[in-house]
C-alpha cells in the first residue's frame, strides 16, 4: 500500500494494514508510535518505506525491526541518530532550527567560523559539548598536552641512550624496554 506524502496522520488504527506484506508511508508525519503499533500487529508486513519521515527516531526503527517478517527498511534521508527526549520535540523541529541557523549565518567561511567561535566561546556551551565528545574539555586538552610533552621526552631520552655505546647506555635501554613492557601489560 502506497500512502506517500499523505498529509495528516496516516493512520491510528494500524490493524487496518494487519495483512500487508509492503507499506509506503515515506514523507509523512509518522513517529515512534505508529512502527510501535505495526511491530505488534503487522506481522506479515515485508517491506516497509519511511524515507523522510522526521519525527522517527532509532528507537521507533528498533521496535519495528521486531516485527515478524520485516526485511527491508528504507530509511533514506531520515534524521537518524538523536535520542528521543533531547532538547527537541521532534528531529523536524531540530531540522528547521538548523535551517534557519544556517540561513542568518554569513556566507564566506572566515566570517562563519568567526561567528561560530565566539558562540562556542560560553561556558555553558562549551561544557555541554564537551559532555557530548563534540568538544575537549580544558582538563582532557590539559592531559593531552601533558601526554605529548612525556612522548617527547621519552622519545630523546631513547635518541640520546641509542647515541651512547657505553655499558651504562645499554643498562639504560634494557631498563626503558623493561618499563615500556610493563607499561604495555597494564
Amino acid at each position: 500500500m502506497n500512502l506517500s506524502g499523505t498529509k495528516g496522520l496516516v493512520s491510528e488504527n494500524v490493524t487496518a494494514f494487519v495483512h500487508l506484506h509492503k507499506l509506503n508511508v515515506s514523507e509523512t508525519s509518522i513517529d515512534n508510535h505508529f512502527l510501535i503499533q505495526l511491530s505488534l500487529f503487522c506481522h506479515r508486513l515485508y517491506c516497509l518505506n519511511i524515507s523522510r519521515c522526521f519525527n522517527v527516531t532509532n528507537e521507533g526503527i528498533l521496535q519495528a525491526s521486531f516485527s515478524g517478517c520485516l526485511a527491508v527498511i528504507n530509511m533514506s534521508h531520515c534524521l537518524l541518530g538523536g535520542e528521543s527526549g533531547g532538547p527537541f520535540k521532534h528531529r523536524e523541529a531540530k531540522k528547521r532550527a538548523v535551517d534557519k541557523v544556517k540561513e542568518v549565518l554569513p556566507v564566506t567561511p572566515e566570517k562563519k567560523a568567526a561567528v561560530l567561535s565566539t558562540v562556542l566561546e560560553s561556558p555553558t556551551t562549551r561544557q555541554t559539548l564537551a559532555l557530548k565528545g563534540l568538544l575537549s574539555s580544558v582538563e582532557a586538552k590539559k592531559e593531552a598536552d601533558v601526554n605529548s610533552a612525556i612522548v617527547a621526552d621519552a622519545h630523546n631520552l631513547i635518541q640520546t641512550i641509542k647515541d651512547g655505546r657505553s655499558k651504562d647506555s645499554c643498562a639504560a635501554m634494557q631498563c626503558l624496554s623493561a618499563l615500556w613492557r610493563q607499561c604495555c601489560e597494564k
